[in-house]
């Protein structure tokens, strides 16, 4: 799941730089990374808690309903954007937003270890939760 995640932001990332001189297309995209963490958080919700206690419950879980509501009111206010002042602040809020969300992903992954996938990754040549290159 995190594998796919990182694949397709990336994807996003690369899109939301194709896209940087289209307004709808732009919006387009951030809306696209709100709903890409909203699918996340659903397919964490289906797969629910995890058997050996790691789960970070509904800490995460808001951080994530948070990220999804701030880059829908981004992709909103580069649509609705009259002059490329309005879009340069959108943006800039977007690389907060998006830094933000990174750094507390890594206080999760700190708070909330998952001892199994630090020994697969070492046990088994290849195994990452980062995407192939």
């Amino acid at each position: 799941m995190l594998i796919d995640f990182k694949t397709r932001f990336q994807k996003l990332t690369q899109d939301l730089m194709a896209n940087i001189h289209n307004q709808t297309a732009l919006a387009d995209t951030v809306s696209a990374m709100a709903d890409l963490y909203d699918e996340m958080l659903a397919k964490g919700k289906k797969l629910g808690d995890a058997p050996n206690g790691e789960n970070v419950g509904d800490e995460a879980t808001e951080e994530v309903k948070s990220v999804v509501n701030q880059l829908r009111d981004i992709a909103s206010s580069i649509r609705t954007a009259k002059t490329d002042g309005d879009i340069q602040a959108a943006l800039s809020k977007f690389q907060d937003v998006v830094e933000q969300a990174a750094k507390q992903g890594a206080e999760l992954k700190k708070k909330y270890p998952t001892p199994e996938i630090d020994r697969a990754k070492k046990a088994i040549p290849g195994c990452s939760d980062e995407p192939a290159a």
